[in-house]
């Protein structure tokens, strides 16, 4: 897989004041392609920005696991590939529970129907349809879900594939200190979590408090959001 490209920033949108406020933003576009096409090839194609699923050994994954542990303390936390393992994944680090992944899913394209004006510039189909698959249970996400999900949860995600720095960060804003959502992503087309297990990062985005330990609690600081 090519290197990771420089993501487009654009200026601030208009925006529903239940979203947080976004600064600036990634560009969809401008990100290296993230995910498959979908299953249902008959519907027509998830965006522009997806690629087929790429051959990667065995032994790849597992020397990634031990380079991604001496080098970051992460541990990937292996979803089940469904269809759904981007919300799982997300969910997972949101929530602390992957099986919420329709709740990702479902609140990112709420969010992207809100936001219709900026995301629909980076979509190569009708964008009514496009979210309407989008909804529906073992539909891939992509690099448009990913920069919808940042934004939504106001968390930077970084993406990881068989290197130890990220091959690709999706801004929500810049005005945030709230630990990133860290993603693996596998064989071209499967995502996994990345936790550091001494630090958890649980409802991060959610308007709770960080404890020094790195939960979520009452007794904190910092905030989650």
């Amino acid at each position: 897989m090519s290197g990771p490209s420089n993501s487009v920033r654009i200026g601030p949108s208009r925006r529903a004041v239940a979203w947080p406020v976004v600064s600036t933003r990634s560009s969809p576009a401008g990100s290296r392609p993230s995910s498959p096409r979908s299953h249902d090839e008959n519907e027509g194609y998830n965006s522009g920005d997806e690629q087929n699923p790429c051959s990667v050994s065995s032994y790849d994954d597992f020397q990634f696991e031990i380079d991604i542990r001496r080098s970051k303390g992460l541990e990937v936390k292996k979803m089940l590939e469904d269809g759904n393992c981007l919300f799982r994944a997300v969910a997972d680090q949101v929530y602390g529970d992957s099986e919420m992944y329709d709740v990702a899913r479902q609140m990112c394209i709420d969010y992207m129907v809100t936001e219709r004006d900026h995301f629909s510039q980076f979509i190569t189909e009708g964008y009514t349809s496009y979210c309407k698959r989008k909804r529906r249970d073992k539909v891939y996400g992509n690099n448009v879900e990913i920069q919808a999900l940042s934004e939504m949860y106001n968390r930077p995600i970084h993406i990881y594939s068989y290197s130890t720095e990220p091959i690709n960060i999706f801004h929500g804003s810049y005005n945030t200190d709230t630990p990133p959502i860290r993603l693996s992503y596998h064989h071209g087309n499967h995502y996994n979590s990345l936790v550091n297990p001494r630090r958890s990062t649980i409802g991060a985005g959610l308007g709770f408090q960080l404890s020094s330990r790195g939960k979520c609690g009452q007794r904190s600081g910092q905030s989650c959001y």
